[in-house]
């Protein structure tokens, strides 16, 4: 029995018509066991320009994809063996063959036989006999489907690679944000150091001989009017004295390198209430000698940074200091009873103290650390710093 109601030698004429000569279109793959179904649908797409290939059962088709993939598969159902819904099944299951659009070609009008098709992986089903041209369009269509698929994956494959690579750049572009950070803060701690060096070693010696040769001279005096004077200037030098050790303190406590952090921020909670009235307690564990100088510094600067925020913006009317360490990390904990805030608003760096924040937490992140903010509205603020050891 003829498979379509079209002659072939019209489909021929018309695919004479709208191929060029030496044009090659895809390769289609025709799998039935009916000699004559192949010869007349070879011939149909030969005539449009389709390359044609055969195969007379289904253990030979697929050896046949596999030799060489095809661009399309027309699969009859039935044939000895292997029938077209094992074969489909069977390319679907590896992934290397999936893809290939498949159209079952079949006698049978069943709606099972329909559902089968479709749920083994066929795009679509042409019931026996058929129109040329409707076939013809069909293999247009998912050739067309089929080619558009490719392309999209391929730009998805391309914008992926463009993504992992820009990824890439943004980290290799971080790190060296990170280091350049790094290094701009150990330079601003280096200059902070020598900035109290000189003062300690060239000012603070100047004003110490300066102070005794005041005080020689007042021995000297013999009126009332020089000797005030000279206590003036005496008063004047002491001011002078304890404004510069204050200087050098907040360029570079001694007590830091001398004692460790958390020595450091116990003096610096003392300096700190004196001079603003906030009282301030300070708990924790001794930890000299177990970090490194670099993190010492950020912790301190951090603490530092924490402390003044509570004076600027939390309306408080104390402060805690906790300092713990286990054999993991170390951890401090700034906590106040002030009037808090939204921890969303301080992300946007334009915001009220978001650039300060924004530091504090770079700061800590450049040692390997964390910073994290808890804080309501009513309800005060705890900065948190972790540090592994």
């Amino acid at each position: 029995m003829p498979i379509g109601t079209e002659s072939c030698e019209s489909c021929c004429r018309r695919g004479e018509q709208i191929m060029s000569e030496g044009d090659a279109r895809d390769n289609i793959l025709i799998v039935d066991d009916s000699p004559d179904n192949l010869r007349v649908l070879g011939e149909m797409l030969r005539a449009r320009g389709y390359r044609v290939r055969t195969a007379v059962s289904g253990e030979h088709a697929l050896e046949s994809v596999r030799a060489s993939l095809p661009d399309l598969i027309l699969l009859d159902i039935r044939m000895p063996g292997m029938n077209g819904f094992d074969v489909c099944r069977t390319l679907k299951a590896d992934p290397s063959l999936q893809n290939i659009p498949i159209l079952f070609l079949s006698a049978v009008a069943g709606t099972d036989s329909k559902i089968e098709a479709f749920a083994s992986g066929g795009v679509d089903y042409i019931t026996k006999p058929f129109q040329a041209e409707e076939v013809l369009s069909r293999i247009d269509t998912h050739l067309t489907l089929s080619m558009l698929r490719t392309r999209l994956e391929e730009q998805v494959k391309e914008r992926t690679a463009a993504l992992v690579q820009s990824q890439e750049d943004l980290r290799s572009l971080a790190s060296k944000l990170r280091r350049l950070g790094a290094h701009s803060l150990a330079s601003e701690e280096n200059e902070r150091k020598r900035l109290a060096r000189d003062l300690h070693d060239l000012v603070g010696q100047n004003l110490t001989v300066l102070g005794i040769a005041i005080q020689r001279l007042a021995a000297k005096c013999v009126t009332e009017e020089a000797r005030s004077i000279l206590d003036d200037a005496q008063t004047l030098l002491y001011e002078t004295v304890e404004r510069v050790h204050n200087v050098m303190s907040e360029l570079r406590p001694p007590v830091l390198d001398d004692y460790g952090i958390a020595s450091a921020i116990r003096w610096y909670a003392e300096q700190f209430a004196e001079r603003t009235g906030l009282p301030i307690t300070v708990e924790g564990v001794d930890l000299s000698g177990h970090l490194d100088a670099n993190v010492e510094t950020a912790l301190y600067r951090v603490t530092q940074e924490a402390v003044t925020n509570i004076v600027r913006h939390a309306q408080a009317s104390k402060a805690d200091i906790n300092v713990t360490s286990d054999q993991k990390a170390v951890r401090i904990v700034i906590s106040d009873d002030g009037i808090g805030f939204d921890p969303d608003h301080i992300r946007e760096p334009g915001s009220a103290g978001g650039w300060g924040h924004i530091g504090m937490r770079e700061r800590i992140e450049l040692i390997g650390g964390s910073l994290s903010i808890e804080s309501a509205r009513g309800r005060g603020t705890r900065v948190v710093m972790e540090v592994p050891l």
